[in-house]
């Protein structure tokens, strides 16, 4: 049973109506203004004269495209009497639809029960109401704590007491489960949190199980190879070591299982930054076994004369570049960056490994190369880093004449300003010969070799003046 109400619903009476009448009728085409009406659903409309007389009546039918409405008379309070044709009928707010209203939420009963809401079944669910629905989802929740343990190539019952204890669950409470077969049937578990032991060295996969099946994984040991395939995807595509209490998902599509949210037990993340694997192998200080992320005992910094590191008794920062597989079975470049540049040795090393060999250790950038080829020491050898102007002279004094970041001293007819820039094809190299018979320094002539290519940032100060007898000369750099 509904209420049942429209907007703005009013009309006249067609013809007169009688204290004891049952039904009434609208005149020609105002039965639509108000709601249709089939039992069990109901309205209430408002009767009124010109004088202010009102009587409220139940209406319980009308059919649609009708102007005819049965009704029941006298309600809430109102008596019922005589109406003429003509005297308004209005659907209208009444109190007892506001008190209903009110009163609804507070109800504790009826169709507030929640054995009183239907629902549809779908899924694992098989109830038709809220509180068996409820019912069958604690029942799942208990199931849920019940854990698998599956041994991977043992044999017999193990109820491995400690090993359940440490995963919150008494043993009494878990189902235990032997498998010898070549891929672990965990989509055959009746409990979604799985305890897997193992003595094999790797997995596969699992044994294929219903669509849409997924079990939450920790491993009791570690050590095993996690196999990616095309029926076995693992994240990035590639193999994972495991380590014990690592954590993950699996979900079977109903051709492959998914492995998803790998959690490991040390917190780091499964794979690095530069692609390198973040599982790393004894002993730590190897330079063979660095990564970028270095977990558990394996150090920050590496020392040169570490094994298999570039030789000198320094500390070294640790990067490596990894193609295509990123689990550290690749082709790798391998980078040493000091820990300190006021070392003595303050130099970034790099090598290789192709096809698994590495190649021998060469300097990359040194500090000390600067200083030395310049004879420039800066008061703090840390400013070196950030000393830009000393940085660009090194790179221009090792450049071919004429390369872009080299340096000239030019001259031309050009007029500008340190920073400007101007066409080489205006600049040509230049040497200036002094006549000085009464030490005064005074430039007499030039030397000019062939105009330069390209574009050049002037240095100095260029102020040509056009009829003058020589072209100015300073210091030029070659930019593009």
């Amino acid at each position: 049973m509904s209420y049942r109400a429209k907007n703005n619903s009013f009309g006249q009476l067609a013809s007169g109506l009688s204290a004891g009448a049952t039904s009434m009728t609208l005149q020609a085409g105002q039965g639509d203004r108000f709601p249709v009406i089939a039992n069990p659903d109901y309205t209430f409309v408002t009767l009124e004269d010109a004088a202010g007389n009102r009587e409220i009546v139940k209406v319980t039918a009308r059919n649609a495209a009708s102007d005819v409405m049965t009704i029941v008379r006298a309600q809430e309070g109102t008596v019922a009497r005589g109406w003429s044709a003509g005297d308004v009928v209005e659907l209208r707010m009444t109190a007892s639809l506001v008190e209903t209203a009110m009163a609804h939420p507070a109800q504790t009963t009826g169709a507030h029960a929640a054995s009183a809401i239907s629902v549809t079944p779908t899924g694992s669910l098989a109830s038709t109401n809220v509180q068996a629905a409820l019912a069958e989802l604690d029942n799942e929740k208990a199931d849920d704590f019940d854990v698998l343990e599956i041994n991977r190539g043992g044999s017999g019952a193990d109820t491995r007491h400690g090993a359940l204890a440490a995963f919150g669950v008494e043993a009494s409470e878990a189902t235990i489960l032997t498998l010898i077969n070549a891929t672990t049937d965990i989509g055959a578990a009746a409990a979604n949190n799985i305890l897997l032991t193992t003595g094999a060295t790797s997995i596969t996969g699992f044994a294929a199980a219903a669509a849409g099946v997924w079990r939450k994984v920790r491993m009791a040991t570690g050590g095993v190879t996690l196999v990616h395939s095309t029926t076995f995807v693992l994240p990035g595509a590639s193999d994972i070591v495991t380590a014990a209490n690592d954590c993950f998902e699996a979900f079977y599509t109903g051709s492959a299982w998914i492995v998803r949210n790998y959690q490991k037990a040390d917190g780091s993340p499964l794979r690095s930054g530069f692609g390198g694997s973040v599982t790393v192998s004894s002993p730590y200080n190897d330079w063979n076994n660095a990564a970028n992320t270095k977990p558990g005992p394996c150090p920050n910094l590496l020392l040169g004369s570490d094994p298999n590191g570039p030789g000198m008794a320094e500390y070294f920062y640790v990067l490596v570049f990894e193609y295509s597989t990123k689990n550290g079975s690749g082709n790798l470049v391998q980078r040493a960056i000091p820990y300190s540049i006021q070392s003595s040795n303050a130099t970034c090393y790099m090598r290789t490994r192709y096809g698994g060999v590495w190649s021998a250790w060469i300097p990359d950038i040194s500090y000390s190369k600067i200083v030395n080829t310049l004879g420039y020491t800066p008061a703090n050898p840390a400013d070196a880093a950030t000393d830009h102007n000393h940085n660009s002279i090194y790179v221009s004094v090792n450049m071919t004449h004429g390369a872009i970041g080299s340096l000239c001293f030019a001259s031309g007819n050009v007029t500008t300003t340190a920073g400007n820039t101007a066409a080489g094809a205006n600049l040509a190299p230049v040497g200036i010969a002094f006549s000085d018979p009464e030490g005064y320094g005074t430039a007499a002539s030039q030397d000019r070799g062939s105009a330069l290519t390209g574009t050049w940032r002037c240095l100095g100060n260029s102020n040509y003046a056009s009829g003058t007898r020589y072209l100015p000369a300073t210091l030029w750099q070659r930019i593009l």
